[in-house]
């Protein structure tokens, strides 16, 4: 995960949110795999949405949907396989040059007994995870949420909001957005700072040790960062 947020970059962000991509359905595929309790789930993708959810079933269940423009199909050099084992799930998608208009999403059904190390990169699209899962999570275009999350390195975006709940807590956890508000429940003795640059801070449930309009440490020393430049942020009990 990125340590920082350089607005500078925000600029090239929009620019990428331009892209025009196309809506046609090419092609869905589903698989299932066997992973094991605490495996490893990773997840690299330019342009699509992205969702973690829990299921009945007993293995993990992909399905994904290529969308793209119907008179081109799917190029030569386009890849979206998976490298698998039984402590280990693995998804890079290729897209060849001059494909810009392609996306895929995925649609990513745990055993609701499993609690997976989640690690997601996109560039365009959302992300949702909900379970117990150990989550780094981060897109530059694209809101991310999470839902009854065990702890881990958090979520970062630039143009989206952060909407995140913890039953766990890791220290040193980022929630991160530039352009965008976080929401954020943690559990109660959860140690962090919120700031914000162009917006407020709320703080429910816990006692503050510093506080200003756009800026709070709770239990001295933080060891979890929440922050936006251009947003609210609010942070309560779980």
């Amino acid at each position: 995960m990125r340590s920082g947020v350089v607005l500078a970059a925000t600029l090239l962000s929009w620019a990428a949110c331009s892209i025009t991509l196309g809506d046609d359905l090419l092609e869905e595929r589903t698989e299932t795999f066997s992973l094991e309790q605490g495996g490893s789930l990773s997840i690299r993708n330019v342009n699509g949405n992205l969702s973690i959810e829990p299921w009945d079933g007993s293995v993990v269940e992909v399905k994904m949907a290529i969308r793209g423009n119907a008179n081109q199909g799917i190029p030569d050099g386009f890849s979206a396989r998976a490298a698998a084992t039984p402590s280990s799930l693995v998804y890079d998608v290729e897209y060849p040059r001059g494909s810009n208009n392609m996306s895929v999403s995925f649609v990513i059904r745990v055993p609701s007994e499993i609690s997976l190390e989640t690690d997601v990169e996109l560039t365009n699209g959302n992300i949702t995870a909900i379970g117990p899962h150990i989550v780094n999570l981060e897109t530059s275009n694209g809101n991310i949420s999470i839902d009854g999350a065990a702890g881990g390195e958090g979520a970062e975006t630039t143009n989206g909001n952060i909407t995140a709940s913890f039953v766990g807590f890791t220290d040193g956890m980022r929630l991160e957005t530039v352009n965008g508000s976080v929401r954020a429940s943690l559990p109660a003795d959860a140690a962090f700072s919120a700031e914000t640059v162009n917006g407020s801070v709320t703080i429910e449930g816990f006692s503050t040790t510093t506080s200003s309009r756009t800026g709070v440490t709770v239990r001295g020393e933080p060891s979890a960062k929440i922050g936006t430049v251009n947003g609210n942020i609010t942070v309560g009990v779980i």
